[in-house]
């Protein structure tokens, strides 16, 4: 799963499990932010998988939430 860690200037710094790697931003969606999970396209560029970032953000919610009860 690749997840965007942070967003700064002109790279972006993507999460692969354990190892990280930047990228161009011209290389990835536009819309993109922080904690999106992104999938590699057939001609080198990036897309934001919506789906799963937002079940993935629900379940961070769901952890926190959990914590404080």
């Amino acid at each position: 799963m690749l997840i965007i860690e942070k967003i700064y200037g002109n790279i972006i710094t993507v999460e692969d499990g354990d190892s990280h790697f930047n990228i161009p931003p011209g290389l990835v969606d536009r819309n993109c932010r922080e904690g999106d999970i992104i999938v590699l396209n057939a001609d080198g560029t990036y897309s934001v998988d919506k789906n799963a970032a937002k079940k993935r953000r629900a379940e961070i919610i769901k952890l926190q939430d959990d914590l404080f009860e």
